[in-house]
């Protein structure tokens, strides 16, 4: 802190002091005070800076606390009181007395008739200025206002009577319905002041972008978070220990996101005879998962929510920026419930935003939807506040930021995969099942069915997810008429594959069958389901009028043409420019003999 000037006194340097801002209770370093001969109030400035955020990109948003009341009525007490009890550098005052207009020639001749109680007295526009600076995370230049040649009239009760408490009555007063807290008695009243010093180290220890959106809350950290935190995020970490605390912090997350439903007040009777008042929990409840990531907390709200009924939304990821809906299915009455959407990783915030659209076109309104993470990047914690403002978010941790790969960083293993890697161990150990283990010990089949009019849409959503082409009117027709050769394919209820057959009749009279499309998609690939497609029209080709099946295949994709050579097909002839819109345009034919199963005989 600077040395008091000697020119000044000590009552007037306190009186400067008082108008400048405060760090940790502290006066600001180099403040100045103006030349005792000035005629007129000069503004010095002093100079002072906000603390510098870690992302200098990305300035922390600051949190500002408004304090007023009439003359005398403790603001600066109070004020300097939190302060002193925080202790931390980053609480800041500034005290609108700095902001104070330089009075003409004119008004210094009668400064004893000068009303400063008035809201005119003061520079707001300035004032308004330097609050705006602050928030940006500038640093911004207080005045401090030169009280020495302006002292109020000695005849304090007039000039109470003339100016304090007609402004009182005409500004203050008035504003006081809109004020969050009243303090009665200023500084005495260490009760209040105590709870608001409470609630402003609540908000420093917030995340920043907690701050900017009170919707996102984040789960109060402790040494067992962190350290399970820790433990998720080790690359070196087990498969089993991974998806133990991961299990753990999730249900952390749903019990924090079931404290945000509403509830009803309930009396009930205890076993004593006593009454006992409490709250009833929502009723009309249920959990919408994200696949597939989303199902790895199913089970935890399954655990919290007896009964719960729980949708599922399958939002392709690669495909039109993450935005591509390839799956739905979801309580008839889903717009008369309150709605957890489930994804433990909150990344870009795409496939968060379609899910959302799709439930708020389901009826389910914005504020009805509370949102689980078990980790948010903040991209896309921006990315699902700014469209949907009414929605919660509750997180166990916010990350830095994203990578170039859309990844989040630091981030942690991503737990569907490791799913997905425990699913097919399962399989491998038992074939004959042709199923994937899910949750805690239930087994799902990868089943097949038609297509039909009705569900010709999932067909089309396979399609366009997996294929880089669109299929015209003759191709779906060509599916249709094929009967049992074309199948979609199941995964819990989901729609994850297909395959496509046409119908072609030879002059002689002999049948053979052309696949126009087989795929899966991305995440279910490597469970057996394209084996069971194919293996599906093989089995039909067999029992039926039928000589081949062929089908063209580009020529640089060699995993498909390993994999039809697997079930006996072989390249019978190349096809140049076969393709318009793609590089190499060429293609191979491959072509397996069927070899009909003789029919027993009684």
């Amino acid at each position: 802190m600077s040395p008091v000037p000697e020119e000044t006194t000590a009552i007037d340097y306190v009186m400067e002091a008082a108008s400048g801002a405060h760090f940790s209770g502290l006066r600001v370093d180099g403040l100045l005070t103006s030349s005792s001969s000035s005629p007129r109030a000069t503004p010095t400035p002093t100079h002072f800076s906000t603390p510098t955020p870690l992302d200098s990109t990305a300035p922390k948003q600051p949190f500002v606390i408004g304090v007023s009341g009439g003359t005398a009525s403790g603001k600066t007490t109070v004020c300097d009181m939190i302060i002193q009890q925080l202790h931390d550098h980053r609480v800041v005052l500034i005290n609108q007395d700095s902001f104070y207009r330089g009075l003409t020639l004119e008004e210094m001749k009668h400064v004893h008739e000068y009303n400063f109680d008035h809201p005119d007295a003061f520079d707001t526009e300035q004032l308004l200025e330097c609050v705006e600076k602050l928030k940006s995370g500038m640093s911004v230049q207080v005045p401090i206002y030169d009280f020495k040649t302006h002292q109020r009239c000695s005849d304090s009760f007039r000039q109470y009577a003339k100016f304090v408490k007609p402004a009182f009555d005409d500004f203050v007063l008035p504003s006081k319905k809109y004020a969050d807290v009243i303090i009665p008695r200023g500084g005495d009243n260490h009760v209040a002041i105590d709870l608001i010093v409470q609630h402003i180290r609540t908000k420093l220890g917030q995340h920043d972008l907690c701050k900017i959106y009170p919707n996102v809350y984040v789960i109060q950290s402790t040494f067992q978070i962190r350290g399970m935190h820790t433990l998720i995020r080790d690359k070196e970490i087990s498969k089993h220990d991974f998806v133990f605390y991961s299990d753990r912090l999730i249900r952390l997350v749903v019990e924090h996101g079931l404290g945000h439903l509403p509830f009803t007040e309930k009396q009930i009777v205890t076993p004593t005879g006593s009454v006992y008042t409490g709250v009833d929990f929502c009723k009309k409840l249920c959990g919408v998962s994200i696949i597939r990531s989303g199902e790895s907390m199913e089970n935890a709200l399954r655990a919290c929510c007896k009964g719960i009924k729980i949708g599922k939304i399958l939002i392709h990821r690669d495909g039109d920026n993450g935005k591509q809906l390839i799956y739905e299915k979801l309580p008839k009455d889903i717009s008369e419930r309150h709605v957890l959407l489930l994804d433990p990783v909150l990344a870009t915030g795409n496939s968060a935003n379609q899910a959302i659209e799709l439930l708020i076109q389901k009826g389910v309104p914005e504020s009805h939807i509370i949102f689980l993470n078990l980790i948010s990047a903040p991209e896309g914690i921006h990315c699902v506040c700014k469209r949907f403002p009414s929605l919660k978010i509750v997180t166990s941790e916010i990350d830095q930021s994203l990578n170039e790969e859309y990844r989040v960083i630091p981030g942690r293993r991503v737990r569907g995969a490791i799913d997905l890697e425990v699913d097919r161990n399962a399989c491998i150990k038992n074939p004959a099942a042709g199923c994937r283990r899910m949750g805690v010990g239930r087994e799902v089949a990868i089943s097949l069915d038609g297509v039909r009019d009705k569900n010709m849409m999932q067909l089309k959503k396979i399609n366009t997810a997996i294929f880089p082409v669109r299929y015209n009117d003759k191709y779906y027709t060509d599916a249709i008429a094929s009967g049992d050769f074309t199948r979609l394919a199941y995964y819990s209820d989901i729609c994850v594959g297909s395959i496509a057959c046409r119908i072609e009749k030879k002059e002689s009279g002999a049948v053979r069958v052309y696949i126009m499309t087989l795929g899966v998609l991305a995440p279910y690939r490597g469970l057996g389901t394209g084996t069971k497609l194919l293996n599906h029209v093989l089995d039909l080709c067999a029992k039926q009028n039928v000589t081949d099946i062929y089908l063209h295949v580009h020529t640089i994709n060699e995993e498909a043409i390993n994999f039809y050579k697997k079930f006996g097909f072989e390249v019978t002839d190349k096809i140049s420019n076969y393709y318009t819109n793609i590089t190499p345009p060429d293609c191979f034919v491959l072509t397996k003999v069927i070899t009909q199963t003789k029919k027993q005989t009684a």
